[in-house]
């Protein structure tokens, strides 16, 4: 009575022909006994998958691939079976580390043999990424200092909404915003793992643009060099303005007329600042020289007041700030010298 192992085809079935002889103690030899005995060929359990890893909570296709069987059985090491032939199974993380779920695939034929095979599926943990600033809005240029409050990220790239971009924790970014009007600046944080996961926060920045301060200054008369009246050429949205005339002098009109001190002997040279402030508080200024022409001064000597005919008298100017100088004599005769004699 032995007993023996058949060894079968991977494909096709296998049939074996078991011959039994039998032989007397007195040698007499009988007939020949035949049986065949039919070996099933296994089947073979094989699966691929949509993915065999993915960043965060998320569902992966199973596409079977067996051969010679009829039946599955799946588990997918997450509390979900299934017996279809090309399941979908959802998969949810571990927060902090890989999540691994060995899915098992039992192929039977239908003679009822069996195969197993299992793959891991990896759910890796996904980032956090969080964004604080200590400010969210003020006047150009703005600095913002930027803190990163990311969970697991190991990476992280920063967009400020302006062409600028950086790679490192906790930045500290200057915006700019030279147009008329506010402006809003999408800053991007992207916190990756070194597993490649990655996530994104964003939050917005508004820059208010600074006023545009301008004047021009004109005298206000011809010969009277003192006083000036300022001609405000500002833009922007602006509520209010200061003038400081450079002479311990100040205004918060919108155009003021400002009398300077006299000069006397030579140029006075006075910087006049005008700052102007707009509705959100942001302030520039601009400052221009006004110059203060000396005052004109006329005035003259005589040598001699009366005489005899004919009488000579030296003129002498004691003018101030004079280039140019005429004289008449009364008796028809004139002079442009500065200090004729007649």
């Amino acid at each position: 009575n032995p007993s023996a192992v058949f060894q079968n085809r991977p494909d096709i079935d296998t049939v074996y022909q078991v011959r039994l002889w039998a032989n007397s103690s007195f040698s007499c030899v009988s007939d020949t006994q035949r049986v065949n005995i039919t070996v099933r060929p296994d089947p073979v359990a094989n699966f691929g998958l949509s993915r065999d890893s993915i960043c965060g909570s998320g569902n992966i296709n199973f596409l079977n691939l067996s051969q010679s069987a009829a039946t599955f059985n799946w588990n997918f090491d997450n509390g979900q079976t299934s017996t279809q032939v090309n399941p979908g199974s959802n998969f949810t993380m571990d927060p902090n580390q890989i999540a691994i779920y060995n899915v098992r695939l039992i192929s039977t034929s239908i003679y009822g043999c069996n195969d197993t095979m299992i793959r891991p599926v990896s759910i890796l943990p996904v980032p956090r990424a969080r964004i604080t600033a200590d400010l969210l809005n003020g006047c150009t240029p703005l600095d913002v200092q930027f803190a990163d409050t990311s969970h697991l990220g190991d990476q992280l790239f920063w967009d400020f909404g302006d062409g600028d971009t950086l790679t490192g924790v906790n930045p500290l970014h200057t915006f700019i915003n030279n147009a008329g009007v506010f402006r809003d600046f999408e800053v991007v944080l992207r916190a990756r793992t070194q597993l490649g996961c990655t996530d994104f926060d964003t939050l917005n920045i508004r820059v208010h643009p600074l006023p545009r301060p301008n004047f021009i200054s004109n005298k206000t008369g011809i010969c009277d060099t003192s006083s000036y009246e300022f001609s405000n050429l500002s833009s922007g949205i602006i509520n209010s303005y200061f003038w400081d005339f450079g002479d311990g002098n100040t205004s918060t009109q919108t155009e003021p007329v400002h009398i300077y001190p006299s000069a006397l002997s030579q140029d006075s040279i006075f910087s006049a600042k005008l700052i102007a402030t707009t509705d959100q508080g942001c302030i520039d200024s601009i400052s221009k020289f006004v110059v203060v022409n000396p005052l004109l001064f006329a005035a003259a000597s005589i040598n001699n007041t009366a005489g005899c005919s004919p009488l000579n008298v030296n003129f002498t100017s004691l003018s101030r700030n004079a280039t140019q100088f005429y004289w008449e004599f009364g008796d028809g005769f004139i002079s442009v010298q500065p200090n004729p004699s007649h």
